[in-house]
């Protein structure tokens, strides 16, 4: 065995401790946490009652608390999605899209929102392997 092999897993490990690592589902120990968690939820309140009768995706993606919830809260908004489109899938799957820039639906899935769901809560699983 080489030298350089020998010493390999050393050299992943300090790569792997300079990557930011992502927030846990649930980890919540700065009081930026915990108001993301009631910010999300009321904007994704807001955006329910105000697009729930609109046909429109361009009106549910464009409407400020969905945009909120993607500019503003972004990647700790992640978990609280996966949560609600694991007990209720809807138009909120969307948001994922646009706050990562990933795109795991089959193209037979696109615009089934079901089966979505189903595609990101399987993304979440191999992303985040250490929280369900």
């Amino acid at each position: 065995m080489s030298h350089q092999a020998a010493f390999a897993p050393f050299k992943v490990l300090s790569v792997l401790q300079s990557v930011p690592s992502r927030p846990l589902l649930g980890d919540y120990s700065s009081g930026r946490g915990m108001d993301n968690v009631s910010r999300f939820y009321s904007l994704l309140a807001k955006w329910r009652a105000e697009t729930f009768y609109s046909p429109s995706m361009k009106e549910k993606i464009e409407n400020p608390s969905f945009q909120a919830i993607v500019r503003e809260i972004g990647e700790d908004a992640i978990p609280m999605i996966i949560k609600e489109i694991r007990h209720q899938p809807d138009f909120l799957v969307f948001s994922l899209y646009f706050i990562t820039g990933e795109n795991p639906v089959p193209s037979a899935a696109q615009g089934k929102v079901t089966e979505m769901a189903d595609a990101w809560l399987d993304w979440y699983a191999r992303t985040y392997p250490h929280v369900h």
